[in-house]
């Protein structure tokens, strides 16, 4: 019985333990200790470490790798091109760490650098890739649970020919994703090369995540030099960065295939920018990204990207993609036009609360030079800003806006055009010029030199009056420039409220829609409250002033609770669709503050 006992107390006692997640070290630097992984003193050492680790790490066994700073490869120098580190389900690298720290919060990727080299010989800086490993991380059919997080993952080559086997050897240098939702995270992928996907290529139904990873110096003769998204694939980016990638179709990120209407890729990118990414002459169009499929960009930045082809900063090609809240500014589009924009092959991308700005690259044998080029597709346009586009060629350049597709029907809703010219000035084509047989419609907009040539209601030219056009440095597209509206612009509450897509919807900046401005008189479509036009919301200085007569007082006080017992959409302080106690205390405590 004592036996008995003693054993169920043993159990008791080691049962956390046999809980807790195992770690395996690793340290490259390394030249002491048992070389077994079981501390920071006895961590498996040299460059072959993390391959040692992943070899002893059980697949499902919940196994943490943390490697201090270094370079790790997967083979010696000589190795075989064919060496990668392999992902296992159910363990997750670490990096970040100088050696002895106790838990992950105490790591520090950037001062601590780990890196994993498809270098083998170490001859990079000589110009001397071709003799790197093909694949560097392989993840084949792993889940969530495989984890890279905190390194830089760099310099594969994927040039080859084609190897067989179900391995290709032009795609995914840096990381080859075939299956699965592996997650990546923290990481820097740069300096690979390969035909399609340099630094991820991802194939088979995966899924996969990216979360604040940034996607560098990715080299491309085909599809997607960053990343490459193949038919039948999805993936999330969240808070990535894609910065000079270079090479054919998307140098920083392709979804889906060579040719449209395949299977379809999906691309959730957010929060995420899209900054000098170049397109070789010839083929590198959408140097930002391309779109075969359905991508969706939330929040994201596209900032000048160039290319040889068309569409600097994003190509639409036979696609359905969303674009909200995102920023265009200074993409060059050179050969075939579309600086910030194309959008082609009966796509049918939707736009809302975008903002295009600061275009002034060379101009298309088109004759459009324009910041989006548009044909046989039906775009659509909505709460978005158009302003500081220089178009103005001695031949070219016409049209913020340029379609020439017979087939095209285009939608703009609710947009701001100001401050544009083309080579005919600041007037009407500087806005919006259709070739004949286009199809458009322009609503609820203010467009600088309306003349009422095209078709649509209630569109009108005035000064939106920014709050500051050119900013306090005095030119016009350079980043102090200021697109909120002033107080008395006549973009306020005259906006089509059935327009807007998704409702309620941000603005530009992460503002509510639908924000009341007492003091101006509703001019749009819908009920109150009604949106603004353009990209940027107007937020009154003082919101509970309710009566618009610059004061919060006991009248604001008595508006608001008919407001809030008629459930008016004016009572909606909190902007979460509701009308409910919640409303009531963030009155109250903007009323205390008065104006």
């Amino acid at each position: 019985m004592a036996r008995a006992l003693a054993a169920l107390i043993a159990i008791a006692l080691t049962a956390p333990l046999a809980a807790a997640q195992p770690i395996l070290y690793i340290n490259a630097g390394l030249t002491t200790g048992a070389d077994d992984g079981s501390s920071w003193a006895s961590a498996f050492r040299g460059p072959q470490a993390l391959k040692r680790a992943l070899d002893a790490a059980a697949p499902g066994s919940a196994t943490q790798i943390w490697a201090a700073a270094g370079r790790y490869t997967p083979a010696p120098p000589a190795g075989p091109r064919r060496a990668a580190f392999n992902l296992k389900p159910g363990v997750s690298i670490y990096g970040g760490f100088a050696g002895g720290e106790t838990s992950l919060d105490q790591r520090d990727p950037t001062a601590h650098i780990t890196i994993l080299s498809a270098d083998l010989n170490g001859d990079d800086a000589l110009d001397k890739q071709g003799d790197n490993t093909i694949h560097l991380v392989i993840a084949d059919g792993v889940d969530a649970s495989a984890r890279i997080d905190g390194v830089t993952i760099r310099g594969g080559y994927a040039w080859g020919v084609d190897g067989g086997v179900g391995v290709s050897d032009t795609e995914g240098a840096n990381i080859l994703i075939r299956g699965g939702a592996p997650v990546f995270a923290n990481c820097t992928i740069s300096d690979s090369f390969a035909v399609d996907g340099a630094g991820a290529a991802i194939l088979d139904n995966a899924a996969p995540l990216f979360s604040d990873c940034t996607f560098t110096r990715n080299t491309v003769q085909g599809l997607g030099g960053g990343a490459w998204i193949s038919p039948g694939s999805s993936a999330r980016f969240l808070r990535c960065a894609f910065l000079a990638n270079r090479g054919g179709n998307g140098a920083g990120l392709f979804n889906g295939g060579i040719f449209p209407g395949g299977p379809v890729a999906s691309a959730v990118v957010e929060d995420c920018s899209f900054i000098d990414n170049f397109g070789d002459i010839g083929l590198g169009a959408g140097p930002g990204a391309y779109d075969t499929s359905a991508a969706v960009f939330t929040d994201c930045t596209f900032r000048h990207n160039t290319t040889g082809a068309g569409g600097g900063g994003l190509f639409c090609d036979g696609s359905s993609t969303t674009i909200n809240r995102c920023t265009f500014i200074d993409n060059e589009g050179s050969f075939d036009g579309g600086d910030a924009v194309y959008i082609t092959g009966d796509a049918s991308p939707v736009f809302t609360s975008c903002a295009f700005l600061a275009h002034s690259g060379p101009f298309s044998t088109r004759a459009s030079g324009a910041t989006i080029v548009i044909g046989s597709s039906t775009p659509s346009f909505t709460n978005c800003t158009f302003a500081n586009n220089n178009l103005g060629g001695t031949f070219f350049g016409v049209g913020v806006i340029y379609s020439f597709g017979t087939t095209t029907d285009i939608r703009i809703d609710n947009c701001i055009f100001w401050n544009n010219r083309d080579r005919f000035g600041a007037g009407q084509s500087a806005a919006v010029f259709l070739e004949a047989g286009v199809h458009a419609f322009i609503n609820h907009s203010l467009v600088q030199g309306w003349t009422g040539s095209l078709p649509g209601q209630a569109s009108f030219a005035a000064d939106p009056l920014f709050s500051d056009l050119d900013g306090p440095d005095g030119f016009a597209g350079t980043a102090d420039d200021d697109l909120r509206l002033s107080p008395t612009s006549p973009a306020i509450d005259s906006a089509d409220n059935t327009a807007l897509r998704p409702a309620p919807g941000l603005d530009l900046a992460g503002a509510p829609r639908f924000i009341d401005d007492p003091a101006t008189l509703d001019t749009g479509v819908g009920t109150s409250p009604l949106a603004d036009r353009g990209a940027l919301e107007f937020i009154p200085a003082c919101r509970a002033d309710l009566t618009g007569d610059g004061l919060a007082d006991f009248s604001d006080y008595l508006e608001f609770l008919n407001l809030y017992d008629a459930a008016d959409p004016r009572a909606d302080f909190t902007f979460d669709g509701l009308i409910d106690f919640a409303d009531y205390l963030d009155f109250i405590n903007l009323y205390d503050a008065g104006c």
